[in-house]
């Protein structure tokens, strides 16, 4: 994109899913590959129907923060978040649920 910001689809080392979707927020090769949350963030899309209640936040609701088993409680995104359950992906929800600002408590410096 112009601004320098890039998205990725589809399969590498750590987009395991053409469901997966990564945000980068500057250049891509500057980015560490491992961890989420700081210069790049995850989404899903699932279009795909299912029963499965762990893709409840994901089916049929287009392109999304990573919700993948989520209880729906804010504390529980933002404990994922700080802990880095799932290499950081619960970041993009924390910044979702915060109007799309990064809230001041955010615990990573996100870089450009």
């Amino acid at each position: 994109m112009s601004d320098g910001s890039a998205f990725q689809f589809g399969n590498d080392d750590m987009v395991n899913s053409s469901r997966g979707v990564v945000f980068f927020v500057g250049n891509p090769e500057k980015c560490p590959q491992s961890g989420y949350g700081q210069c790049k963030f995850y989404f899903l899309y699932m279009p795909v129907d299912t029963k499965d209640p762990v893709w409840k936040y994901h089916y049929n609701r287009g392109l999304e923060p990573f919700k993948y088993s989520w209880d729906g409680r804010t504390e529980t995104a933002v404990r994922n978040c700080k802990n880095g359950t799932y290499d950081g992906k619960w970041c993009t929800l924390v910044i979702q649920l915060n109007g799309w600002k990064i809230p001041d408590d955010y615990p990573y410096k996100v870089s450009y």
